[in-house]
């Protein structure tokens, strides 16, 4: 009767482990919230808006190189007109290979653009065109023309009509695109 107690007891105390499911822990600062960095054509895309996570859906993104022409735009809601929408276009600058890449941002509209955004939430709307110092950030950690794979990193700042400023940090891309 011993040996059966003792039997039933540790049946007991090993079924414990099977009933105490851990559950995954869940992301503790804003950078944890975006999607990781990968290069595999995965469709994710996200940034830290003055600290805060944006994580892009994949409805209305668009994501596009051609011959140096590097443009990337998506957003949290189906609509630019709702939520967080990012619009980022780099021209003229020629973007070809992997790499880090500082471009300056300025005012000028047409053929001397070379780095232009626009982020749309609510209310103000956040754009290059409001400034004309500094530098976008983007490193390319794939640019695969063959197979329409791009991937990597951006940030910059960019200002509203009033002044105030909106520091665009730790974006991420990866994408297949057409």
């Amino acid at each position: 009767m011993k040996h059966l107690n003792l039997v039933l007891l540790l049946i007991a105390f090993s079924s414990l482990g099977l009933h105490c499911k851990k559950e995954p822990d869940e992301p503790k600062t804003e950078l944890e919230k975006l999607p990781p960095l990968t290069m595999e054509g995965k469709q994710t895309f996200g940034w830290l808006a003055n600290g805060k996570a944006i994580i892009g859906n994949l409805y209305g993104w668009y994501a596009d190189y051609q011959n140096g022409v590097f443009e990337l735009s998506g957003g949290d809601q189906i609509l630019s007109t709702e939520g967080n929408h990012i619009s980022i276009l780099v021209d003229q600058y020629q973007i070809n290979k992997k790499g880090t890449y500082l471009i300056p941002i300025t005012k000028k509209i047409g053929s001397n653009t070379y780095f232009s955004a626009q982020f749309n939430s609510i209310l103000p709307s956040y754009e290059s065109i409001f400034t004309d110092h500094g530098y976008a950030t983007i490193n390319i950690y794939r640019l695969d023309t063959i197979n329409y794979y791009m991937a990597g990193t951006f940030a910059f700042t960019v200002y509203s009509q009033f002044g105030d400023s909106l520091v665009i940090t730790d974006g991420r891309f990866d994408f297949k695109y057409h």
